[in-house]
C-alpha cells in the first residue's frame, strides 16, 4: 500500500495534476473530488465543528460535502512551491492550518492536519480553534 502511494504522489508530481475551477468549487479530475473555494473559508472551528460544518454545508446546489481526510487534503500541495503551496487554482487560498477528518492514531485527543504555508502535516488538539475548515465532496 505504501509503495502504491508513492508511485502515485511520484506520477503526480511528474505529470501535474488536473484542477479546475467553476464557481465556488475546484474539481480534482483525477481523483474525482471537488473542493470547497469560496468566501466563506472558515476559521475558528473545532474539529469536531469542522465536520459539522461540512456536513451542513451547501454550495452551487450541493450538500453532500464532509471533511476531507488526511490523504485527500495533502492532495492539494503543490510540491513545486516552497512556500503558499496550495494550488493556484484556489482562489480562496491561505497559508494557514487545516483540519482533516483524519484522528490521530496513538491519541484520539488530537486530530490531523495541513500547514499549507510549508506542506507539513502535524497533528493538533481537536479543540483548537485557530485551525481552517475546507470540505470536500466524492471520492473515499
Amino acid at each position: 500500500m505504501k509503495i502504491i502511494f508513492l508511485i502515485v504522489l511520484i506520477m503526480s508530481s511528474i505529470f501535474g495534476v488536473n484542477f479546475s475551477k467553476l464557481g465556488n468549487i475546484v474539481t480534482d479530475a483525477d481523483r474525482g473530488l471537488q473542493w470547497q473555494d469560496d468566501a466563506s473559508i472558515p476559521v475558528d472551528k473545532t474539529w469536531t465543528n469542522a465536520i459539522t460544518y461540512c456536513e451542513g454545508l451547501t454550495l452551487d446546489t450541493y450538500s453532500d460535502w464532509r471533511l476531507p481526510n488526511i490523504r485527500e487534503l495533502n492532495t492539494l500541495v503543490d510540491d513545486t512551491r516552497v512556500t503558499n503551496t496550495l494550488y493556484v487554482e484556489f482562489q480562496y487560498s491561505t497559508t494557514a492550518t487545516f483540519w482533516s477528518s483524519t484522528s490521530y492514531v496513538s491519541d484520539a485527543t488530537n486530530g490531523w492536519v495541513v500547514r499549507f504555508s510549508d506542506a507539513t502535516m502535524n497533528k493538533l488538539i481537536k479543540t483548537d480553534t485557530s485551525t481552517y475548515t475546507r470540505c470536500v465532496r466524492g471520492g473515499q
